[in-house]
């Protein structure tokens, strides 16, 4: 009986096993495909990684960010795209624009000369060092500066060049692009001397132009062949296809340029054309000559001047006005400081080929356009300003170039009205 009794248990173990592998064993290759599928599944829906958005309204409180409107680019640098705050009586005022976190800068595309769709619109360049100190993602080129640019509506954000020591600290934070888009020119300081240099986009090689100190002035020829540019108190001319460096006695500014043969210095007081090849002057303009004998000098002296690349606009304020000079016609429109007109071309650091546009800020960009007259700005999508920029420490200086793309529009408005 004893015997039996295991003989009936262990045939019951036999077909408890059967069974069992029917319902398991013999169903494995279901079971991973329905594994698979869950994975799958898995897959397509992960959680997403939040990104987050600084100063979406009115205060810089940071606030994550997931759905559409955030998009990862690699594993450390997203884009996070604003809300739509357009005033239902001006819709289009404020359309969603990109914000930029590279937190590792070489994950992130490079300005590239051979993608058309880059210069499409006007763009500017700007210094950044986009890893600030406090990330934990930290490191000494993270944190160092290199050179960005964007288009002038925010999007399309490249890296420019990073062709510098990562403790390097930029000299006034100038820059200056070659006409042809090709060359960047920068100064910075690394241990004392006060380094001038060419960054060539196409071939990632650079030139040192000097190492003297003082103020740099960086000049492109009209047809980008050449540069002027200022090492201690002397000027220099640098030729590109020789690579030669002669001195020369040239009147150079932040705000020169060389357009169609014209050498166009903003300074001062005014501005003063001359001849590019010859440097003889052409002619001059001094709005404030009317003053000189009631208002001191120094009150006087234009503080802040901008240019349109294409050199027929001049903008500049000084104590009591400011003033927009047409370079062509000799003329100019005159705005108080103070009443009706305080805000009207009140803070300015590029100029619209057009003259009725201006843009300021690369953190936070800020555009403003004109009308016709351009003495009062215009109402509804006339005026925007948005934060571009949403990791590190420091964005600043933008230099507008490409000019002339988009009808040098910086602004996509329908009339100037």
């Amino acid at each position: 009986m004893k015997v039996h009794y295991k003989m009936k248990r262990t045939t019951l173990s036999i077909m408890l096993l059967s069974t069992a592998m029917l319902l398991t064993g013999c169903g494995e290759e279901s079971n991973q495909t329905s594994n698979a599928a869950t994975t799958q599944s898995v897959e397509k829906e992960p959680t997403q990684k939040a990104c987050y958005n600084v100063g979406e309204t009115t205060s810089f409180e940071r606030r994550d960010v997931t759905g559409a409107r955030c998009q990862w680019q690699s594993e450390h640098n997203f884009i996070v795209y604003s809300e739509d705050l357009s005033k239902p009586e001006y819709p289009g005022t404020l359309p969603v624009k990109p914000g930029y976190a590279v937190r590792r800068a070489k994950e992130w595309p490079r300005e590239d000369l051979s993608d058309a769709s880059s210069y499409d619109k006007p763009r500017i360049q700007f210094w950044w060092n986009n890893v600030s100190s406090r990330d934990p993602l930290v490191n000494d080129y993270e944190n160092g500066y290199k050179i960005w640019s964007v288009k002038i509506d925010g999007t399309d954000l490249r890296l420019v060049t990073d062709d510098m020591p990562s403790m390097a600290s930029p000299q006034n934070y100038v820059t200056s692009r070659s006409p042809n888009n090709r060359y960047v020119a920068y100064a910075y300081s690394f241990g004392g001397p006060l380094i001038k240099a060419i960054f060539d986009i196409e071939t990632q090689q650079s030139i040192q132009l000097g190492s003297a100190s003082t103020k740099p002035y960086l000049v492109w020829a009209d047809d980008s062949s050449y540069i002027y540019f200022s090492d201690g108190f002397k000027r220099f001319k640098y030729t590109l296809a020789t690579g030669t460096k002669e001195e020369v006695d040239v009147p150079l500014s932040e705000d020169t340029v060389i357009v169609d043969g014209k050498l166009i210095n903003a300074a001062g007081l005014g501005v003063g054309v001359y001849d590019a090849k010859t440097l003889k002057r052409l002619y001059t303009i001094l709005p404030e000559k009317e003053f000189e004998d009631s208002v001191d000098i120094e009150k006087r002296i234009y503080r802040q001047i901008a240019i349109s690349p294409n050199g027929k606009y001049v903008w500049g304020i000084n104590s009591y006005r400011k003033v927009l000079i047409n370079v062509e016609d000799k003329t100019w429109l005159a705005f108080s400081n103070e009443g009706d007109e305080k805000k009207v071309y009140a803070k300015v650091v590029n100029i619209s080929n057009n003259g009725n546009e201006t843009q300021r800020g690369a953190a936070k960009i800020t555009i403003r356009r004109y009308g016709a007259d351009y003495r009062y700005e215009m109402n509804g999508n006339g005026a925007q300003s948005w934060k571009v920029i949403h990791s590190g420490r420091v964005a600043k200086t933008p230099v507008l170039y490409n000019a002339d793309a988009n009808g040098g529009r910086f602004l996509e408005v329908e009339n100037d009205e």
